[in-house]
């Protein structure tokens, strides 16, 4: 207790940034929680990439949350922040976070973006890349899977689906999916995703 306000900190997982449509249900669900224990409950994220969702939910929960587009302008500023892309064209900025987690968080998502492209070659070598630091990581094993599927492999798809499963992914995304939507009958991913 600081100042003697009875504060707690609940935090949601960093990975969240990687996937933004995902802020908003998860932040939704801890805020319902503690609410309901008769809590009043501050948002700690900027718009993070949920193009104005946060604001609709901070809205209909009556919460507050931090001013800015990004982490970035809060710790920076946005003016600072607008200065700085101004006098150097093509900065890109990365979170202590995305530094510590880059083949995880950002050589798998090349991967899906060669998929994308149907450019397989580039698409594995990135995936070979974003594996060789943690073979078990989920996130990896689970865009291994999206990059097998892409390529219609089904057998591959599905051992890594299974496989990021059991190393903790939630068997929830993949059910809504859209990258699995081929696969949403297929009775293997019903097992593996149930």
């Amino acid at each position: 207790m600081r100042r003697g306000w009875p504060v707690e900190l609940h935090s949601l997982p960093s990975l969240l940034h990687n996937h933004p449509e995902r802020i908003v249900p998860a932040a939704e669900r801890l805020a319902r929680s503690l609410q309901a224990r008769g809590l009043r409950v501050a948002l700690g994220y900027a718009d993070c990439g949920s193009y104005g969702a946060l604001d609709d939910l901070c809205a209909r929960l009556n919460l507050r949350r931090l001013p800015g587009l990004h982490c970035y302008d809060v710790l920076a500023g946005p003016a600072r922040l607008r200065e700085m892309f101004e006098r150097e064209p093509g900065t890109y900025l990365l979170t202590d976070f995305l530094v510590r987690s880059f083949r995880r968080s950002v050589l798998a998502d090349v991967a899906l973006y060669h998929a994308m492209l149907n450019e397989e070659a580039a698409a594995f070598e990135y995936l070979k890349r974003a594996s060789a630091a943690d073979p078990n990581d989920q996130e990896v094993l689970y865009k291994s899977a999206k990059v097998y599927n892409q390529f219609g492999d089904t057998t591959q798809a599905l051992n890594y689906l299974e496989k990021s499963i059991i190393a903790g992914y939630s068997r929830v995304w993949p059910r809504d999916d859209p990258a699995f939507a081929n696969l949403y009958k297929n009775s293997r991913f019903r097992r593996i995703v149930s």
